[in-house]
């Protein structure tokens, strides 16, 4: 019994390392079963592709997200057409959101895994090799279903560190970084997010134990840099900053210099969490990445967020004073805007002065059957031909917010600054990694990309002033040629400290090391 587990990569995704497959396939490995990891990339000759390489596997398992599920589609149908016996499986957030609708989609796919997938996926490799019907397998969704099946659970102290295989494919395709999971579920309850379907209850594992895997992966694996994949990495309150706390001391006590970016909520961090802050950024945090999403009363409430404004500009000074570089989440258009939301949505932004253009343009993705879909359902706000697959289909409540919208499909969407901000934004990644691995060396660079981010931060405030707070669309129009124009000098200019970093020592080693 041989079982491939495929990541399915959109054009232009980046390759990084799966945990969710990884940890299916250690649990799979532990009972003795066959398993290979694989990334399939959608590009020319993908068929002949699959049909050379990957032809002699009984099992086949995908992650699905809004933005590879056709691709993983049409994967399925290449298997099913060299080997019609094979059994196709998805799983992951989307799947468990909307299984029904992806069985009728695509034919090809046998059944879908409902929740965590160890448990699932080990009891589908049983039912395979003793002929027996998916449909009486637990937290597996098929076509011939009687009841409603529960969603599958795993216990964190069942769950086993992730094969790393992923991590091995993606060193080869340009990643640096491995990401860890430290616990499942999230103490937040953000409308549109769908992390707690796997938890019923926030779980931790053991921070020497968390200390021990990076430890080994560093040693192992040469990894410096590192991402924390846990919802809100403080969680679950006091017990949470003690986890944060231990495994930051046992960074510190560490020889070798690493660093560390995280998610983290506003609400929990206060003045008298300084000095924790401080020994977090002794171990080598660069980066938090913290869900601010919006700076008026009715959207944070709509989007069943805990922090206020207050929490939001808190949390950004504390972290930035301490030398942790902030990336906002941040959520500035919904189907309930209007003008007085957009235009406070601004205000904070502009006092922020964030050098990030997506902050100014992101619109809500509304998720399969989350709560905010549900009311967006309850309103009549959806489109018709919203799906499982278009989480921006819907209509917006006032035409101001659908007027903004339509405008920046056109005007910015289309543009390509809106390729070259990913870009840049990686590039403030990397240059946050090497300042904590190199901060000695890095001083002179510090305050070249700082003007670079004052300067965008300028022309998008000024820009986007024009929109929510003047209202006046025609005269944006008249100005984007020029803003356009401002903005892509800035990300070239990015562009040209990038290449003259990477041809100095010892970045250059770096930069060698990690691409």
């Amino acid at each position: 019994m041989k079982v491939a587990l495929i990541n399915a990569l959109e054009k232009g995704s980046k390759y990084t390392d799966n945990l969710g497959i990884g940890c299916i396939a250690s649990f799979l490995r532990e009972h003795k079963i066959d398993v290979d990891i694989h990334y399939v990339e959608d590009r020319p000759q993908v068929e002949q592709y699959i049909q050379t390489n990957y032809h002699q596997y009984n099992i086949y398992g995908f992650p699905m997200f809004d933005t590879n599920a056709l691709f993983v589609f049409k994967i399925a149908r290449i298997i099913k057409q060299m080997n019609p016996n094979a059994v196709v499986v998805a799983g992951g957030h989307l799947a468990t959101s909307a299984p029904a609708e992806i069985l009728e989609d695509c034919s090809d796919i046998d059944c879908v895994i409902l929740g965590a997938g160890e448990y699932p996926m080990l009891e589908i490799v049983r039912a395979v090799e003793n002929n027996t019907a998916l449909s009486v397998v637990n937290s597996v969704k098929t076509r011939e279903d009687i009841e409603e099946k529960k969603l599958a659970h795993i216990n964190i102290e069942d769950m086993r560190r992730p094969a790393r295989d992923n991590l091995i494919l993606s060193f080869q395709k340009n990643n640096y970084v491995s990401r860890i999971s430290t616990s499942r579920g999230c103490c937040g309850h953000c409308t549109f997010c769908c992390a707690n379907e796997y938890s019923s209850r926030w779980e931790g594992r053991d921070m020497d134990d968390v200390f021990q895997e990076i430890r080994e992966l560093h040693e192992e694996y040469g990894v410096q840099c590192f991402t924390f994949n846990d919802g809100s990495f403080e969680d679950p309150g006091k017990l949470g900053k003690q986890r944060v706390e231990s495994l930051s001391k046992h960074i510190v006590e560490y020889p070798d210099r690493m660093s560390f970016r995280c998610f983290l909520r506003a609400e929990t961090f206060q003045e008298k969490d300084v000095p924790l802050i401080r020994l977090m950024r002794k171990a080598g945090f660069t980066q938090v990445i913290i869900g601010f999403e919006a700076a008026n009363e009715q959207d944070l409430n709509f989007y069943g967020k805990i922090a206020n404004v207050d929490d939001n500009r808190r949390a950004l000074r504390l972290f930035t004073e301490n030398d942790i570089d902030v990336i906002i989440g941040y959520i500035m258009l919904n189907p309930l805007s209007t003008k007085a939301t957009l235009r406070e949505n601004f205000v904070f932004l502009k006092e922020v002065q964030t050098y990030i253009l997506e902050n100014y343009t992101n619109r809500l993705q509304v998720y399969y059957n989350t709560k905010v879909y549900q009311d967006l359902k309850n309103r009549g706000l959806l489109n018709r031909e919203f799906t499982y697959l278009t989480p921006l289909a819907y209509h917006y409540q006032d035409d101001w917010a659908r007027e903004v919208n339509d405008f920046l499909l056109e005007y910015i969407d289309s543009k390509p600054i809106y390729r070259m901000q990913y870009d840049f934004m990686e590039f403030i990644h990397v240059f946050r990694d090497i300042y904590i691995l190199y901060h000695e060396d890095i001083s002179a660079y510090v305050q070249q990309l700082r003007q670079i981010k004052n300067q965008l931060g300028k022309l998008l405030s000024e820009y986007f002033e024009i929109i929510y707070v003047d209202c006046d669309l025609n005269r944006a129009k008249r100005e984007n040629d020029r803003f356009v124009q401002a903005m892509v000098h800035q990300y070239q200019q990015a562009r040209k400290l990038y290449l003259h970093m990477i041809k100095t020592e010892p970045f250059r080693a770096f930069f060698m090391k990690n691409s």
